[in-house]
């Protein structure tokens, strides 16, 4: 093992050192339209003989390690570096990062102009966007003038990656900003025994190695392709003159990258054990909130033996609530979590009061639930942000449903869907509203509960069935805000309708049981795109909710087993979702 692992860091070091060079050459002489795209058959016939010895190996056998290179060409470890970083240089050759080790490949001149085999076509044409559409979709971009992303569309290159090939070694010298047009990116810490530290995955949509342009560092992560990748390539001087030409990206830039260190602040958060927050909103007054928010917190705290506490905004008079004198700032309830009672300052602005509460009680609790009324939730940016989960509620009756339409919109604008997830509920307040809305489209309808005892009295096991039951489904998918999403097409080989529920059955069951759950539904007439608009077809979707730490944890196996049944289907490609975002296996 030592000798591997040292052989790995000199190889890794090497190459690093080659790639330095090489790419410093090829970003003073080479145009971004003028970039190799890869190797054409022809290519090899005019290629030096020891360069074409090399390129016919690695089109026998598909990839090689450095070590097996030297032994089958009889070379030297130097001179193989060398000729693999001149054929990088060219465009011929890309790296691959695989179970700790580096292996090379052929990269062949590859064009996608229609659709894979039996892919749909409104499918194919949801994934597969042309640059100018893309780039609208862009966040980044979001605000640029027509003639920015024209600009954008003339200097940027298209590049291509396969699952495993190294994008970009940590240690290379800032080149381009990379905007990731289709699949998913690993960006990981390489270590000097060729094994990876993962940090993070990159969507579509996302971008990467601005970092290095900004500062004029050297890249600080290894970017992988962890999905088929299709990248838009804007080399360093081009994105230099798009900062100076409209003032909107720098603007973006700077939103994205707050996000960015808000998000890595957060993950490490999440490995000290930070808090869970629960907020839930009143979407009117009398809706029941209050009564669900309570259940919530008895909940938490007889299920976990982890810390929990309950807090309102604006502050009411807790102590006359749940019975305690109103001097003591933290009482422990029955039930067994602590009501906060803080004596803030009250020349503090409600929104700096609320920011400060939270940040004491995080600093205290593993969980926290907190109710708020809409009309103060909007002036509340900070606990919307920091939530782990946002449950909305209502009376049971139709105008509820119009509320809801109208702010969950603005709760989504200020809500990550991979950090924060929303649920909406409604509430049968008294017996002269109905029962149920049949055609309402929300998470729960929770029914008139009766007399209920005093919230100093409640417990778990005096509150109704109905009551528990609604709070602790709830409950069970806090921090699963992340969605994976397997297509499952209906045919198999060409064009050979096919009855594939057994797929639908081993993927519900495997992904139930990484995930902990998963469902499936029947898509037809929802593929809308902007070239041939709504496409009538039918695919089954498989979808899981998780937590972040679930997707970094089985991301990999979701993949390979999207791998395994394309080749049992033998399908071209398939489609996987992550977070609302579409790429093709």
């Amino acid at each position: 093992m030592g000798d591997k692992n040292s052989s790995s860091a000199s190889e890794l070091d090497k190459l690093l050192g080659t790639t330095r060079q090489a790419k410093n050459a090829a970003n003073s002489k080479t145009s971004p339209r003028n970039k190799p795209e890869g190797l054409k058959p022809s290519d090899i016939l005019f290629l030096p003989e020891d360069q074409a010895r090399l390129v016919n190996h690695l089109s026998r056998f598909n990839r090689a390690r450095l070590a097996d290179l030297q032994q089958a060409l009889n070379l030297t470890q130097k001179d193989a570096l060398n000729l693999l970083a001149t054929l990088k240089e060219k465009g011929y050759i890309k790296a691959a990062l695989q179970n700790g080790e580096i292996y090379y490949l052929i990269k062949f001149v590859e064009n996608i102009t229609g659709p894979k085999a039996n892919l749909p076509k409104g499918l194919w044409n949801a994934i597969r966007l042309n640059d100018a559409t893309f780039l609208k979709h862009v966040a980044l971009f979001k605000t640029c003038q027509e003639a920015d992303l024209e600009f954008i569309r003339k200097n940027a290159v298209l590049e291509r990656f396969e699952r495993n090939d190294v994008v970009l070694w940590q240690g290379e010298p800032a080149r381009a900003l990379f905007i990731i047009k289709s699949g998913v990116v690993a960006v990981s810490n390489v270590l000097s025994d060729g094994t990876s530290n993962l940090l993070t995955y990159l969507e579509q949509g996302d971008f990467f190695g601005e970092g290095g342009l900004l500062t004029e560092r050297a890249s600080s992560a290894t970017i992988t392709a962890f999905t088929p990748v299709e990248l838009l390539v804007l080399p360093k001087t081009p994105f230099y003159k798009l900062l100076s030409m409209t003032s909107s990206i720098p603007v973006e830039l700077s939103r994205v990258l707050a996000r960015r260190l808000s998000a890595t602040n957060a993950r490490l958060a999440n490995q000290r054990g930070a808090s869970k927050f629960l907020l839930v909103i009143s979407a009117e007054k009398m809706s029941g909130a209050t009564t669900l928010a309570i259940a919530m917190a008895l909940a938490m705290a007889s299920s976990s033996e982890e810390t929990t506490a309950y807090m309102e905004f604006p502050q009411h008079e807790l102590s006359a609530v749940f019975n305690f004198s109103p001097e003591v700032e933290h009482y422990t309830h029955p039930g067994g979590f602590e009501v906060l009672n803080p004596m803030t300052n009250i020349e503090l602005p409600q929104a700096a009061q609320a920011a400060l509460l939270l940040d004491q009680a995080s600093s205290r609790y593993n969980n926290i639930v907190a109710c708020i009324p809409w009309d103060l939730a909007e002036h509340i940016d900070y606990l919307i942000g920091n939530a782990s989960q946002i449950v909305l509620v209502a009376p049971l009756r139709p105008e509820s449903l119009v509320q809801f339409s109208n702010i969950l919109p603005t709760l989504k604008l200020k809500t990550l869907t991979n950090k924060t997830r929303i649920f909406t509920v409604l509430n049968q307040i008294g017996t002269d509203l109905p029962e149920s809305l049949t055609d309402a489209e929300v998470d729960f309808q929770m029914p008139f509960l009766g007399e209920l005892p005093s919230p100093a009295d409640r417990l778990i096991s005096n509150l109704p069935e109905s009551l528990v039951k609604t709070a602790s489904s709830i409950l069970d998918m806090l921090g699963f805000t992340n969605q994976v999403g397997i297509y499952i097409p209906t045919t198999i080989d060409v064009d050979q309708k096919a009855n594939t529920t057994i797929y639908i059955e081993r993927t519900l069951a495997f992904m139930g049981k990484i995930f902990g759950g998963a469902t499936h539904e029947k898509v037809r007439g929802v593929w809308n795109s902007e070239e041939v608009g709504i496409v009538a077809e039918d695919i089954h979707l498989v979808r899981s909710f998780c937590s972040p730490a679930l997707l970094d944890e089985h991301l990999n196996k979701v993949i390979d087993y999207i791998e395994s049944m394309k080749q049992e289907l033998k399908q071209e490609a398939m489609a996987l979702e992550i977070n609302n975002k579409m790429m093709l296996i």
